[in-house]
């Protein structure tokens, strides 16, 4: 089962690999500003397509579709809840699946892309006004958004080892640690309260 699932983990990331860059190198050569029209269409269809990508791994460990896509939002959302009976018994890769999903949810998938979308030549200071509660929307952390994004990132990381430095110095095994400190610092659950 442990090398079934490894191998599951690396076709598929493989696979979505090799789509994600055959879809940048077709749309590469595009230069198109965006407008705030885009922006939300571009931000709505980001979380419908990021949740259904997401789900695969949950639908051929064993959830139905719609328990997949739940588990998929669940975690993207970083509400932790969850429609799986015995969590305790599921290989380990699945339960780092859920809390890294929460991970990178937690600190807001358009942040990531935000980072990523001038390398590849797209202005996204519409997404990232979206992402932003509030009068937040139009404050710049630091001069250019992609700057700003790195360094939410590096206080994310920076957070996360040292929660789980400390849930490891606690007591905790390192798998524990990590997987936990995952969570904790995006503000989901690991378990069913």
């Amino acid at each position: 089962m442990k090398n079934l699932t490894k191998r599951f983990f690396y076709t598929l990331s493989f696979f979505f690999a090799v789509l994600g860059a055959s879809i940048w190198a077709t749309t590469r050569q595009e230069h198109l500003p965006l407008n705030i029209s885009d922006g939300f269409i571009i931000t709505t269809l980001f979380w419908v397509v990021l949740a259904c990508a997401g789900s695969i791994p949950f639908y051929f460990f064993g959830l139905n579709i719609s328990d997949a896509i739940f588990e998929s939002v669940s975690g993207i959302t970083t509400t932790g809840a969850t429609t799986i009976v015995g969590l305790d018994n599921l290989p380990k890769s699945i339960l780092l699946y859920r809390q890294l999903l929460q991970w990178i949810g937690g600190m807001g998938l358009i942040v990531l892309a935000v980072a990523v979308m001038p390398a590849l030549g797209i202005g996204g200071g519409q997404l990232y006004k979206m992402e932003l509660p509030g009068s937040h929307g139009n404050q710049k952390l630091t001069p250019k958004i992609t700057d700003s994004a790195k360094a939410l990132w590096k206080i994310y990381v920076g957070l996360t080892l040292m929660c789980a430095i400390l849930y490891l110095l606690s007591g905790m095994n390192l798998f524990d640690s990590i997987a936990h400190s995952l969570t904790t610092v995006a503000g989901g659950w690991i378990f069913n309260p």
